[in-house]
């Protein structure tokens, strides 16, 4: 399946940035990821927050 890129797809717009210097790092939906800022090296967890019933 060929998707064209320059459509936005509204369950993806959530931004990702670095919490130090608020690089734009990715969009759209996490569970769990850990990822290192290119621009300023910071290294961050981010990871989906689930509510418990």
């Amino acid at each position: 399946m060929i998707m064209n890129t320059n459509e936005a797809i509204p369950l993806f717009k959530e931004e990702i940035r670095c919490r130090r210097c608020g690089r734009l790092l990715m969009k759209g939906l996490v569970r769990a990821v850990e990822v290192k800022c290119p621009k300023c090296g910071f290294i961050q967890v981010i990871a989906a927050q689930t509510s418990k019933k």
